[in-house]
């Protein structure tokens, strides 16, 4: 996995964006193959955003001494490696139904910690996926805790 992903970051670093996310794909689909023979069902996406994340660390890999958030943080001027995870997740997040990528958003930043980009990405896609009945009562929720510790 770690060479071909490396491989995939050297491709979009040297603009051939199609070879990189050709590369990434069949890693994800390699390793949905693993998980369906022996792991239970993941909430989807989980799987290709964890992929999406040990793709960064390999692309960071070739900026050594960067943090994953120094490298690929809320900088305007985003690398291509992190564009490349957003539009691939975000294109995969509007086949997936309404309040299902909750699960698979907590699942990542379990995984990853929440100062992840990809935790941060999942997060965001989640709530834009949320039905109207589900940020009532995430909305209500806040206002508990909220009002709790005041």
């Amino acid at each position: 996995i770690n060479g071909r992903l490396s491989a995939a970051a050297a491709f979009a670093e040297e603009g051939e964006l199609e070879a990189a996310v050709g590369l990434v794909d069949r890693v994800i689909e390699d390793e949905e193959e693993v998980a369906a023979q022996g792991l239970g069902a993941l909430p989807p996406l989980t799987l290709q955003a964890l992929v999406w994340s040990h793709y960064l660390d390999r692309a960071a890999t070739a900026h050594p001494g960067d943090s994953l958030e120094e490298a690929f943080g809320a900088s305007s001027a985003q690398p291509v490696h992190l564009k490349l995870a957003k539009e691939r997740l975000g294109r995969a997040a509007r086949r997936v139904g309404l309040d299902e990528l909750t699960p698979s958003a907590r699942c990542v930043t379990a995984a990853l910690g929440p100062g992840h980009p990809i935790s941060s990405l999942m997060a965001e896609l989640a709530e834009r996926g949320m039905s109207v009945e589900a940020r009532q009562r995430a909305a209500m929720r806040r206002q508990q805790a909220e009002l709790e510790a005041a």
